[in-house]
């Protein structure tokens, strides 16, 4: 597509935005990259708190450009709630209690689904119990604000983007074929060195911010899994298995978003789909 039409590749993949992880996140290869132009690839440090608004703040000035240079943007990635909010906009968040980010942190995922529970029934309500990272995201502005999460969002926010501006595209195949090319692909990243690649990205880490669960890039799926690996806490078997699994039940998850968040969706049947 982006050759056909003179198009730049963003991404918009929350954890490819970072330079670490390359395999595991399977960030587009040096060779796929000098096909057409790519940004916004690599650019994070592996301790940098990603998050939708940093991702905005440098990705709208690129669209731009790249429509000055008279060229098409092709936003491509993972992280739905990312391009959504170039046309939804982004609520207007305080900045959050450190101590209080710590805290939560701190916490298991069914402690912080608890805690949720007792303090923010309203954003409880509207999540699920596994989905962590949202329910200790919630948590954290309760207890920094005194405010639900849900209040901060019904705060008007600035609207980039016409959602009239954007075509969208999804990729769908058969079940069954995209659940054997995952579990290909996580076989794929142990021969191609996954397992080097997160010992590198550990040693960045003390061994207490390894466990908190605190940095974005730590909850990568394969990271966990082959930390545990490494610990000697499952074999290599029992950690392809895991990512295997994480991985299908990421893509299913992703599925049912764009099926019930985007409007005006074509469906691209993938050529791997027969």
């Amino acid at each position: 597509m982006a050759q056909k039409e003179n198009g730049v590749i963003i991404n918009c993949d929350a954890l490819q935005c970072y330079a670490d992880l390359a395999i595991v996140t399977a960030r587009p290869t040096p060779e796929e990259m000098h096909q057409a132009p790519h940004r916004q690839f690599g650019v994070w440090d592996a301790r940098d708190m990603g998050n939708a608004k940093r991702w905005q703040e440098e990705v709208i000035p690129q669209i731009h450009a790249v429509q000055a240079a008279g060229q098409v943007p092709i936003l491509v990635g993972g992280t739905g709630m990312y391009v959504k909010g170039l046309y939804e906009g982004l609520a207007h968040l305080p900045e959050l209690d450190e101590g209080v980010r710590g805290q939560v942190a701190a916490l298991s995922g069914e402690q912080a689904w608890h805690a949720l529970q007792q303090e923010d029934a309203v954003m409880a309500a509207q999540l699920e119990p596994a989905d962590t990272q949202r329910v200790k995201r919630a948590l954290e502005v309760m207890r920094s604000t005194g405010a639900s999460l849900s209040e901060w969002q019904s705060h008007p926010a600035d609207t980039p983007f016409d959602p009239a501006q954007f075509t969208y595209y999804a990729m769908q195949m058969a079940r069954e074929t995209l659940y054997a090319k995952i579990n290909h692909r996580v076989e794929h990243m142990w021969d191609q060195g996954a397992v080097e690649e997160v010992a590198a990205l550990a040693q960045q880490f003390t061994p207490e911010e390894l466990a908190s669960g605190r940095f974005p890039l730590l909850k990568a799926i394969g990271v966990p899994e082959i930390l545990a690996y490494q610990a000697g806490e499952l074999t290599r078997d029992e950690a392809i298995a895991t990512m295997q699994r994480n991985t299908r039940r990421y893509a299913k998850r992703q599925m049912t978003w764009i099926r019930g968040q985007v409007e005006r969706l074509t469906w691209l049947e993938s050529p791997a789909s027969s």
